[in-house]
């Protein structure tokens, strides 16, 4: 109380050897290791003064809490303000501390909701300017953010869009393009066609009008000698 924990804590060590199941000591140590800048040793004490689990156990997870919170230990530091906050819901500060660090890890909404369970409990808090213009902050930032996504998702639904349409065009090209070449193809096909059924024209393939090899009357001799067949 006369801030001179440099001489309070070797006391509270030795009150605490004397009473180590009194919870006021632990809650009473913690606070000097926390004013002689040791959050550590107090994260230490203050763990084993809740585990006693007695009428003051709610204050010595808040200061626990605000412990973890010096030694940038924000998980951990926002699990002990909410056992804090089951153990005695009417801890105001304990609403206000875990308002402040979600805002710091842009959890604006429930951090809202905190400032706003703070200010029911203390309404004529001195912080309730702050909070107010806080929660006002907010709010215009959730809205932003809401109008900034809305927007991202306007943009990447007219992306997709243009891909498809792009995709579209794209396969009807190629369609166009097989159809073509099909076209293409079938034409020489029709050509080559032609260009074998002249030929055979040519060489009477398709008339039958080949003869066959020695058939022709012209070809046949009569031969009215008489032979002699010789011994």
């Amino acid at each position: 109380m006369q801030n001179r924990p440099e001489e309070a804590a070797p006391v509270l060590e030795a009150a605490l050897e004397a009473e180590p199941t009194n919870e006021r000591i632990f809650l009473y140590l913690g606070i000097v290791y926390e004013q002689l800048g040791r959050p550590e040793r107090a994260a230490e004490i203050l763990r084993r003064g809740a585990e006693i689990g007695g009428q003051h156990r709610g204050v010595i997870l808040f200061n626990l809490a605000n412990n973890y919170a010096a030694m940038g230990q924000t998980e951990q530091a926002e699990q002990m303000y909410t056992q804090a906050i089951r153990v005695d819901s009417s801890l105001s500060a304990a609403y206000l501390n875990r308002a402040n660090l979600r805002v710091r890890t842009s959890e604006f909404q429930r951090a809202i909701d905190d400032y706003t369970i703070f200010l029911t409990l203390a309404p004529t808090a001195p912080q309730r300017p702050q909070v107010e213009q806080m929660m006002s902050l907010l709010r215009d930032t959730m809205e932003r953010e809401k109008v900034r996504r809305a927007e991202e998702e306007r943009v990447a639904r007219e992306e997709a869009e243009r891909r498809r349409v792009a995709e579209e065009i794209e396969r009807q090209a190629e369609q166009r393009r097989a159809e073509e070449a099909a076209r293409r193809q079938a034409e020489e096909d029709a050509r080559r066609r032609a260009l074998l059924d002249s030929v055979l024209d040519s060489l009477g393939g398709t008339r039958g009008e080949t003869r066959a090899l020695g058939g022709g009357a012209e070809d046949i001799r009569d031969f009215e000698d008489s032979f002699d067949i010789v011994d």
